[in-house]
């Protein structure tokens, strides 16, 4: 698990470039996110975003 902070919201089209919904992980980002006051965070540094990623490129169904 390695969110990375950002700075700014993200817009509605950029959500799925940066975020993994169905990882086991996610609640976990989100209350980090939460306990720190981020206002927004990225998936993309971690490796289960990155499984995630060569997955859909590939048509295989998501891992978690």
């Amino acid at each position: 698990m390695k969110p990375k902070e950002l700075f700014r919201s993200l817009r509605r089209a950029e959500v799925s470039q940066h975020r993994f919904h169905d990882c086991s992980n996610y609640d976990d980002c989100l209350v980090l996110a939460a306990k720190g006051a981020w206002e927004s965070f990225s998936c993309k540094e971690c490796s289960r975003f990155v499984e995630y990623q060569e997955d859909t490129k590939f048509g295989l169904s998501g891992r978690n």
